[in-house]
């Protein structure tokens, strides 16, 4: 059975495409599924982080030939998505997003209805027993509620979201929470379990501000489902906290954005081991360690939450 998961932050530059790179990669080259992700964000990093140059262009002659959508248009108008494979990568996909759809969010022509949502459900649905995939990511946009709240809501059984240093992010889980689930009982009787939050950005050396993150994102999230069952809002669901995992900072993850002349993803092509140079093979080590970790914490998770043995 597929499992479908939103990465969600409403504070934007936290890693919440960083964190669904990581998590994809990590589930189809570690854990060895099959992984489609779904780039809903007008900004579309996360189709110019797994899609080269060359395989832009191909995708965009793919839509044209066979009348694919890309992501927003795929759910907006009902079409059939395209589903790109990533270079380098057995069991991974994507369906891309398009720089375009920043323009049709400042016209606020991106906020679908409920009705058309539960339908590309049904169509990712579909996907999923063609591909035979085990996960589907869906990687939201920051900021826009209208948009985030009634996808993850009504598509995904699970949300994570990401953390960085700095009070205002570690308050955004707290407000990404609250507001979440006030908002998402109006879509869905069931609401999305909330997984867990996965730190960013840190240091290695940084394990004593590592703990004290974890400490204070843990405290609030563990308040702010306590004031949520004391108002009614939601009952004795289960819930996450935060995750062992940290995914640390690393030259490789600054650098996501495809070069020109790449026959695979920057982040691929690391992770298979082609660079050169001992500080490279380092960053390399951690990624991969990173991502693994990750994997299996998040399947581990998964199985707990749903109180599967």
């Amino acid at each position: 059975m597929t499992v479908f998961i939103g990465v969600v932050a409403f504070k934007g530059g936290v890693g919440k495409t960083t964190l669904t790179t990581c998590l994809g990669l990590g589930l189809s080259t570690s854990s060895r599924r099959s992984v489609l992700l779904v780039d809903f964000d007008p900004q579309a990093n996360l189709t110019e982080a797994l899609l080269t140059r060359d395989s832009m262009v191909d995708a965009y002659r793919r839509s044209e030939s066979y009348n694919l959508a890309f992501s927003y248009e795929a759910l907006l108008q009902g079409r059939e998505p395209l589903v790109y494979p990533i270079s380098g990568v057995d069991n991974l996909y994507i369906i891309p997003s398009h720089p375009k759809y920043m323009l049709w969010a400042a016209q606020r022509v991106l906020e679908p209805t409920q009705d058309k949502i539960q339908l590309f459900r049904g169509t990712l649905g579909s996907i999923a027993e063609r591909f035979n995939v085990d996960y589907i990511i869906v990687d939201l946009p920051p900021q826009m509620y209208g948009i985030v709240v009634p996808i993850a809501s009504v598509i995904t059984d699970y949300i994570v979201s990401p953390v960085i240093k700095g009070a205002f992010s570690i308050e955004s889980v707290e407000y990404l929470i609250e507001t979440y689930y006030n908002v998402a009982r109006s879509y869905t009787k069931k609401p999305t379990i909330f997984l867990g939050a996965v730190l960013m950005k840190f240091s290695t050396i940084e394990t004593s501000l590592i703990g004290n993150v974890k400490m204070a994102v843990q405290k609030r999230v563990e308040s702010t489902f306590d004031r949520l069952r004391s108002l009614g809002i939601i009952g004795d669901v289960r819930h996450g906290g935060v995750f062992d995992t940290v995914i640390h900072y690393n030259r490789i993850l600054t650098k996501l954005r495809n070069m020109p002349w790449t026959r695979e993803p920057y982040i691929v092509r690391h992770l298979h081991g082609r660079f050169g140079g001992e500080r490279s093979r380092r960053d390399q080590k951690l990624l991969v360690s990173d991502i693994s970790s990750l994997a299996r914490e998040f399947e581990a998770r998964i199985r707990e939450v749903s109180g599967v043995e």
